[in-house]
Protein backbone atom coordinates (compact mmCIF):
# COMPACT_ATOMS: atom_id res chain seq x y z
CA UNK A 1 0.00 0.00 0.00
CA UNK A 2 1.00 3.48 -0.43
CA UNK A 3 0.21 6.59 0.98
CA UNK A 4 -1.11 9.76 -1.42
CA UNK A 5 -0.56 12.88 -1.80
CA UNK A 6 -3.59 14.55 -3.14
CA UNK A 7 -5.16 17.79 -4.41
CA UNK A 8 -4.96 20.72 -6.56
CA UNK A 9 -2.43 23.41 -5.16
CA UNK A 10 -0.33 25.39 -6.29
CA UNK A 11 1.51 23.70 -9.03
CA UNK A 12 0.32 20.75 -8.53
CA UNK A 13 -1.64 19.13 -11.60
CA UNK A 14 -1.65 15.18 -10.51
CA UNK A 15 -1.46 13.34 -7.59
CA UNK A 16 2.09 12.47 -5.87
CA UNK A 17 2.44 8.66 -4.68
CA UNK A 18 4.58 8.89 -1.61
CA UNK A 19 5.99 5.38 0.16
CA UNK A 20 4.01 4.09 2.52
CA UNK A 21 3.68 6.00 5.52
CA UNK A 22 5.23 8.65 3.87
CA UNK A 23 2.90 11.16 5.31
CA UNK A 24 4.73 10.60 8.65
CA UNK A 25 8.48 11.13 7.42
CA UNK A 26 8.90 14.19 9.39
CA UNK A 27 7.96 12.30 13.04
CA UNK A 28 10.42 9.32 12.36
CA UNK A 29 13.60 11.58 11.31
CA UNK A 30 12.52 14.01 13.98
CA UNK A 31 12.31 11.31 16.89
CA UNK A 32 15.80 9.79 15.47
CA UNK A 33 17.51 12.48 15.42
CA UNK A 34 16.14 14.25 18.29
CA UNK A 35 15.93 10.75 20.80
CA UNK A 36 19.82 9.77 19.18
CA UNK A 37 20.84 12.75 20.00
CA UNK A 38 19.63 12.83 23.51
CA UNK A 39 20.66 9.16 23.89
CA UNK A 40 24.31 10.37 22.78
CA UNK A 41 24.77 13.46 24.83
CA UNK A 42 23.95 11.30 27.64
CA UNK A 43 26.35 8.92 27.32
CA UNK A 44 28.73 12.35 27.19
CA UNK A 45 27.38 14.36 29.89
CA UNK A 46 24.82 12.23 32.53
CA UNK A 47 21.62 11.28 32.24
CA UNK A 48 20.29 15.34 33.14
CA UNK A 49 21.43 16.45 29.80
CA UNK A 50 19.59 13.40 28.03
CA UNK A 51 16.52 14.15 29.77
CA UNK A 52 16.33 17.92 28.62
CA UNK A 53 17.02 17.09 25.42
CA UNK A 54 14.40 14.63 24.92
CA UNK A 55 11.86 17.31 26.07
CA UNK A 56 13.11 19.69 23.32
CA UNK A 57 12.23 17.04 20.49
CA UNK A 58 8.62 17.75 19.85
CA UNK A 59 10.41 21.03 18.68
CA UNK A 60 12.71 19.35 16.09
CA UNK A 61 9.74 16.93 14.67
CA UNK A 62 7.63 20.31 13.98
CA UNK A 63 10.59 22.09 12.62
CA UNK A 64 11.23 18.85 10.38
CA UNK A 65 7.24 18.72 9.51
CA UNK A 66 7.50 22.44 8.54
CA UNK A 67 10.37 21.88 6.81
CA UNK A 68 8.49 19.24 4.56
CA UNK A 69 5.42 20.05 4.51
CA UNK A 70 5.14 23.79 4.79
CA UNK A 71 5.50 24.53 1.60
CA UNK A 72 2.37 22.85 0.32
CA UNK A 73 -0.69 25.35 -0.76
CA UNK A 74 -4.04 24.96 -2.05
CA UNK A 75 -6.91 21.99 -1.27
CA UNK A 76 -3.82 19.40 -0.80
CA UNK A 77 -4.86 16.41 1.30
CA UNK A 78 -1.82 13.89 2.82
CA UNK A 79 -2.81 10.46 3.37
CA UNK A 80 -1.14 8.88 6.18
CA UNK A 81 -1.82 5.73 8.12
CA UNK A 82 -4.31 7.57 9.91
CA UNK A 83 -5.82 8.99 7.43
CA UNK A 84 -5.74 12.31 5.34
CA UNK A 85 -4.89 15.82 6.50
CA UNK A 86 -4.09 18.88 5.06
CA UNK A 87 -0.07 19.66 5.62
CA UNK A 88 -0.97 22.34 8.29
CA UNK A 89 -3.23 19.17 10.31
CA UNK A 90 -0.11 16.43 9.60
CA UNK A 91 2.21 19.56 11.21
CA UNK A 92 0.57 19.34 14.42
CA UNK A 93 -0.60 15.77 14.68
CA UNK A 94 2.99 14.74 14.36
CA UNK A 95 4.49 17.31 16.66
CA UNK A 96 1.29 15.74 19.53
CA UNK A 97 2.30 12.44 18.66
CA UNK A 98 5.85 13.29 19.56
CA UNK A 99 5.29 14.79 22.83
CA UNK A 100 3.52 11.41 23.67
CA UNK A 101 6.95 9.67 22.15
CA UNK A 102 8.75 12.13 24.83
CA UNK A 103 7.00 12.13 27.97
CA UNK A 104 6.84 7.95 27.77
CA UNK A 105 10.74 7.80 27.53
CA UNK A 106 11.52 10.76 29.97
CA UNK A 107 8.93 8.51 32.27
CA UNK A 108 11.54 6.00 32.13
CA UNK A 109 14.35 7.59 32.07
CA UNK A 110 13.97 10.36 34.72
CA UNK A 111 14.27 8.44 37.73
CA UNK A 112 16.83 9.41 40.39
CA UNK A 113 18.11 11.72 37.92
CA UNK A 114 18.05 15.00 39.57
CA UNK A 115 19.53 16.28 43.42
CA UNK A 116 17.14 18.11 45.22
CA UNK A 117 17.84 22.02 43.69
CA UNK A 118 18.18 20.17 40.07
CA UNK A 119 14.72 18.55 40.63
CA UNK A 120 13.32 21.93 41.37
CA UNK A 121 14.72 23.50 37.87
CA UNK A 122 13.87 20.64 36.11
CA UNK A 123 9.66 20.65 37.44
CA UNK A 124 9.64 23.92 35.82
CA UNK A 125 11.68 23.19 32.88
CA UNK A 126 8.92 19.77 32.06
CA UNK A 127 5.80 21.91 32.72
CA UNK A 128 7.10 24.77 30.62
CA UNK A 129 8.42 22.37 27.77
CA UNK A 130 4.96 20.10 27.94
CA UNK A 131 3.00 23.63 27.03
CA UNK A 132 5.25 24.48 24.50
CA UNK A 133 4.70 21.68 22.81
CA UNK A 134 0.99 21.02 23.31
CA UNK A 135 1.21 24.79 21.86
CA UNK A 136 3.01 23.99 18.61
CA UNK A 137 0.27 21.15 17.79
CA UNK A 138 -2.18 23.45 18.08
CA UNK A 139 -0.77 25.79 15.86
CA UNK A 140 -0.77 23.97 13.35
CA UNK A 141 -4.12 22.10 13.97
CA UNK A 142 -6.32 23.78 16.58
CA UNK A 143 -8.34 20.92 17.49
CA UNK A 144 -5.29 19.40 19.33
CA UNK A 145 -5.55 21.28 21.93
CA UNK A 146 -8.65 19.62 23.28
CA UNK A 147 -6.40 16.43 23.74
CA UNK A 148 -3.49 18.31 24.33
CA UNK A 149 -5.35 20.26 27.30
CA UNK A 150 -6.84 16.80 28.37
CA UNK A 151 -3.01 15.19 29.00
CA UNK A 152 -1.86 18.34 30.64
CA UNK A 153 -4.84 17.30 33.58
CA UNK A 154 -3.76 13.81 33.11
CA UNK A 155 -0.67 14.93 33.96
CA UNK A 156 -1.09 17.00 36.50
CA UNK A 157 -3.27 14.27 38.22
CA UNK A 158 -0.46 11.99 38.25
CA UNK A 159 2.00 15.19 39.80
CA UNK A 160 -0.32 15.35 41.62
CA UNK A 161 0.24 11.45 43.29
CA UNK A 162 3.57 10.70 42.61
CA UNK A 163 5.24 14.12 41.90
CA UNK A 164 8.87 12.96 43.04
CA UNK A 165 9.57 10.55 40.13
CA UNK A 166 13.01 12.16 39.24
CA UNK A 167 14.15 13.19 42.30
CA UNK A 168 17.33 11.53 44.55
CA UNK A 169 17.19 11.82 48.18
CA UNK A 170 16.74 9.77 51.09
CA UNK A 171 15.05 10.31 54.08
CA UNK A 172 16.20 12.47 56.59
CA UNK A 173 18.54 12.01 59.97
CA UNK A 174 17.27 12.28 62.79
CA UNK A 175 18.65 15.42 63.53
CA UNK A 176 16.46 16.68 60.46
CA UNK A 177 13.68 14.62 61.50
CA UNK A 178 13.06 16.34 64.78
CA UNK A 179 13.01 19.85 63.32
CA UNK A 180 10.35 19.02 61.08
CA UNK A 181 7.98 16.64 63.54
CA UNK A 182 5.46 19.15 64.19
CA UNK A 183 4.53 19.81 61.08
CA UNK A 184 3.80 16.39 59.82
CA UNK A 185 5.80 16.55 56.63
CA UNK A 186 7.93 13.54 55.62
CA UNK A 187 11.29 15.01 55.08
CA UNK A 188 13.89 13.69 52.26
CA UNK A 189 17.91 15.08 51.65
CA UNK A 190 20.39 14.34 49.81
CA UNK A 191 24.33 15.47 49.55
CA UNK A 192 24.51 18.41 46.86
CA UNK A 193 21.87 20.73 47.32
CA UNK A 194 22.11 23.91 48.91
CA UNK A 195 17.95 24.76 48.95
CA UNK A 196 15.15 24.17 51.11
CA UNK A 197 11.45 23.40 49.60
CA UNK A 198 8.27 22.28 50.80
CA UNK A 199 6.33 20.42 47.78
CA UNK A 200 2.97 18.24 48.22
CA UNK A 201 3.86 17.07 52.16
CA UNK A 202 7.36 16.48 51.66
CA UNK A 203 10.73 18.87 52.92
CA UNK A 204 13.28 18.65 51.13
CA UNK A 205 16.41 20.14 52.72
CA UNK A 206 19.67 20.24 50.63
CA UNK A 207 21.96 18.63 52.29
CA UNK A 208 24.83 21.76 52.29
CA UNK A 209 22.76 23.95 54.22
CA UNK A 210 24.46 23.18 56.97
CA UNK A 211 26.94 25.18 56.00
CA UNK A 212 24.82 28.67 56.75
CA UNK A 213 24.59 29.33 60.42
CA UNK A 214 21.30 29.89 60.53
CA UNK A 215 20.56 26.70 58.69
CA UNK A 216 17.88 25.24 61.64
CA UNK A 217 15.74 28.53 61.66
CA UNK A 218 15.67 28.40 57.61
CA UNK A 219 14.36 24.48 57.94
CA UNK A 220 11.83 25.18 60.29
CA UNK A 221 10.32 28.36 59.32
CA UNK A 222 10.11 26.20 55.70
CA UNK A 223 8.38 23.39 57.71
CA UNK A 224 5.78 25.94 59.33
CA UNK A 225 4.85 27.79 55.95
CA UNK A 226 1.61 27.22 54.73
CA UNK A 227 1.15 24.61 51.13
CA UNK A 228 0.19 26.47 48.32
CA UNK A 229 -3.27 26.64 47.34
CA UNK A 230 -5.48 25.26 44.68
CA UNK A 231 -5.47 28.86 43.13
CA UNK A 232 -1.73 29.38 43.40
CA UNK A 233 -1.36 26.17 41.43
CA UNK A 234 -3.77 26.98 39.00
CA UNK A 235 -2.39 30.55 38.29
CA UNK A 236 1.15 28.72 37.66
CA UNK A 237 -0.22 26.27 35.19
CA UNK A 238 -2.38 28.79 33.25
CA UNK A 239 0.76 30.08 32.73
CA UNK A 240 2.83 27.47 31.91
CA UNK A 241 -0.13 26.79 29.04
CA UNK A 242 0.28 30.33 27.57
CA UNK A 243 2.06 28.89 24.32
CA UNK A 244 -1.48 26.57 23.61
CA UNK A 245 -3.21 30.53 23.29
CA UNK A 246 -0.77 31.53 21.13
CA UNK A 247 -0.44 28.53 19.03
CA UNK A 248 -3.95 28.74 18.79
CA UNK A 249 -4.10 32.38 17.20
CA UNK A 250 -1.26 31.63 15.20
CA UNK A 251 -3.41 28.81 13.63
CA UNK A 252 -6.22 31.01 13.15
CA UNK A 253 -4.24 34.01 11.58
CA UNK A 254 -1.79 31.58 9.60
Amino acid sequence: MTGLLKGSGQGLKSPIVTPNGGGMIALALGLIVGLGLAFLLGKVKGRKSEVATTLAVPLMVYEVAEGIYGGWSGNVFIATPLGDFTPKEIIGLETFLALLVVLVCVHFRVRGTFEIDGFIGFSTFFWAMVGFGIGLSASGWSLLAIPGLILWGILMWISRRNSLVGLRATPCTDGLSELVSESDLRCLTDEESLGVYRINGYLLVGGKIGNFPQWREIVRCIAMAPEQRTVQGVIIGLIYLLPVRQGLFWETVS
